[in-house]
């Protein structure tokens, strides 16, 4: 089941990816998601479940000190999916999808 952000939340992802700052990471960009080996199979369900669910959609599939890190996957206005990392709750990072996903997490 996707949940959908809050407003303000879809407010801030949808600006970090129309005006690009150093908060939006490009598939280029050497920086990479710290998510365990272990949620990988947790993030191609994800992965699978978010490209046929509705814009502004979230799914969250992993999580470090507990739970104070959190990755999800977001479907923008755009219609394309991104790697959200927040800490404690405030956006960290947003990461742009692209060949280095695909081999981080097979058939995505």
């Amino acid at each position: 089941m996707t949940h959908c952000l809050s407003l303000t939340n879809i407010v801030l992802v949808e600006n970090c990816i129309a005006a690009p700052n150093n908060k939006f990471i490009t598939n280029e960009h050497p920086r990479f998601p710290s998510i365990s080996y272990k949620y990988y199979e947790r993030a191609e369900d994800a992965y699978n479940i978010i490209k046929s669910a509705p814009v502004n959609s979230y799914e969250l599939f992993a999580s470090n000190g507990m739970g104070h890190q959190s990755f999800g996957m977001y479907k923008a206005n755009n219609e394309k999916i991104y790697i959200v990392e927040a800490h404690m709750e405030t956006l960290s990072f947003v990461y742009e999808m692209g060949s280095k996903f695909d081999e981080m997490i097979p058939y995505m």
